[in-house]
Order: C-alpha cells, then sequence, then structure tokens
C-alpha cells in the first residue's frame, strides 16, 4: 500500500464526516469518553459534560472551518503543484497526454518539434502565414508535402503580420513567391514522374483572406484508426510577437473530434482558395 492508497481511504472516510459534521463530532466525543473511562470515573457528572462537551464543540468548530482545507488536501492529487513548477520553464509539453502537446513559445516548438520532424511524415498538408525558415532552409525538397495554402500577396492583413516579426512586407512577399516559384518547379519535375501518383503530387493555393491559425496535418490521410495522423496548429492573435506565440500537437486518436474539424477547415480553405500562376509571381516579384 503506497501513499496514494492510504490517502484514497482518508478521502473516503472524509467523504462521510464531511455529510455528516455533527453526528461524527458527537461520535468522535464518545469514543474518547470509551477510551478514557477509567481516567474520568471518580469525576463529578458535570466535570465530565463540561470535559467531552468541550470536546465535542472543538471537533465541530474544527471540522466547519478546517474541513475545506482538508478536503482540498485530500483531493490535490499533484496537478496543481507540477503545474505551478512547469508554469515558467521549457518543460510544459505533455500537459495531457503522449498523445496533446502544448508550447508554450516559438522557442520551444523548435525545440521539441522542429522543422526537421516533417521529414518524418509520409504526407503533409499546410496552411502557413509566412514560411520564412521553411523558405530559406531549404527544406521543400526534404518534405512530402502534398497541399500547401499560403497567403495571397495582396493580403491586406500582411500590414499587421508584418508588424509582428522581423521581415518586412516586402520580404514576406518575396518568401511566398519564392517558395510558390519552387513548388512550382517541384510539381514539373513529378508530372514527369510517371511512379508518383497525381493526388500524391504537390499543390499549393493562394488564399484571399488572412490564414490566422497556422495548420501542419501530418499524414492526413491515413487509416482513421492509425496511429499516424497528427495535427500542429500555430495560435496566432493579431499583433502578437512571433516568438510568443504558442502551439499545440495533437494526433488523431484520441482527439478525432477536434482532428475532424481542424482536417474539415483545412479543406474548406483549399476549396476557397486557387493555384497561382507563373505569372501572378512575376507579378509580384518584379
Amino acid at each position: 500500500m503506497d501513499k496514494k492508497d492510504i490517502k484514497d481511504i482518508l478521502r473516503w472516510g472524509w467523504k462521510g464526516l464531511e455529510t455528516w459534521n455533527t453526528l461524527s463530532s458527537l461520535g468522535v466525543t464518545a469514543l474518547l469518553k470509551v477510551v478514557f473511562r477509567d481516567f474520568v470515573s471518580d469525576w463529578q457528572w458535570y466535570d465530565q459534560l463540561f470535559l467531552f462537551g468541550g470536546i465535542f464543540l472543538l471537533l465541530l468548530v474544527l471540522s466547519l472551518f478546517f474541513a475545506p482545507k482538508i478536503k482540498q488536501w485530500l483531493d490535490d492529487d499533484g496537478t496543481e503543484k507540477d503545474r505551478g513548477k512547469l508554469k515558467n520553464t521549457d518543460m510544459n509539453l505533455d500537459v495531457i497526454n503522449d498523445g496533446f502537446k502544448f508550447y508554450s513559445t516559438r522557442e520551444e516548438l523548435s525545440k521539441y518539434h522542429p522543422t526537421t520532424k516533417l521529414y518524418e511524415a509520409n504526407e503533409i498538408w499546410a496552411c502557413w502565414n509566412a514560411p520564412v525558415k521553411f523558405r530559406s532552409e531549404n527544406h521543400l525538397d526534404k518534405t512530402n508535402i502534398e497541399k500547401l495554402i499560403l497567403p495571397h500577396p495582396d493580403n491586406k492583413c500582411f500590414d499587421s503580420f508584418a508588424d509582428t516579426v522581423t521581415e518586412t512586407k516586402a520580404e514576406l512577399i518575396s518568401y511566398i513567391c519564392g517558395l510558390t516559384k519552387s513548388v512550382i518547379e517541384k510539381r514539373k519535375q513529378q508530372d514527369a514522374d510517371q511512379f508518383i501518383q497525381p493526388d500524391r503530387r504537390i499543390q499549393i493555393h493562394w488564399h484571399q483572406f488572412q490564414i490566422g491559425n497556422t495548420i501542419t496535418i501530418g499524414n492526413p490521410r491515413s487509416a482513421v484508426d492509425s496511429d499516424d495522423s497528427w495535427i500542429l496548429l500555430g495560435i496566432f492573435a493579431p499583433y502578437t510577437y512571433l516568438p510568443k506565440r504558442p502551439s499545440i500537437w495533437l494526433k488523431r486518436k484520441p482527439y478525432d473530434i477536434l482532428f475532424d474539424d481542424v482536417f474539415a477547415a483545412f479543406n474548406k480553405m483549399w476549396e476557397s482558395s486557387e493555384p497561382p500562376s507563373v505569372n501572378d509571381i512575376t507579378k509580384y516579384l518584379s
């Protein structure tokens, strides 16, 4: 029997005592009277009444005033203490279980879920605001991205978004157009390879409206009951400085409802956006 088992027994006993404060106080008082009956046997009845009446009142007061604190101690499983320890550290990860991770900053995300993690997925669908790191570090040829949504360079939200990163609006547009051009070139190479299925070839769309929270889906078309599918959500709020943005990573199982909702949202964004042309890219790069 460990400490947790003992605490469970105490918790069970306390629930009964908490429900019957008065009766429990009387019961404890009567028990004390039995235990010390030899000691007080030669006392006058009023002395015994004074002693055990005082004990009863003391127990009643303690049960009423200290009951909340005792209950809190019995119900505490250590979660609050652990949460306090993790609040200001880079270990604030497994908030729920292995299938759900929370990264409070981009630094934590880069440390525990770097871009190179994308290499491990058989298929990636992504919806990003500005692929600065992905573009600058040449990750495209090493990842199996099949669907990519980027904001349209005419997107009016670029002005506010540029205030949250170190790059200028012009630089962000340059990154988007540069990555788009690379995607189109990769698609041409794939079209020339007869061994790559048409539905497995890379596609890119430009979205006219603000993307907001970024979405990266790993192995989106895996079997529903498989353990391969996951989603990485980048939490975005206007004017929120990029390094301070939190992220959430979760697996399809056991979060299939949330996974399916995000998956459906991605598909709606895909359907409401359009593929850019080489002329579009030239227009914004000139």
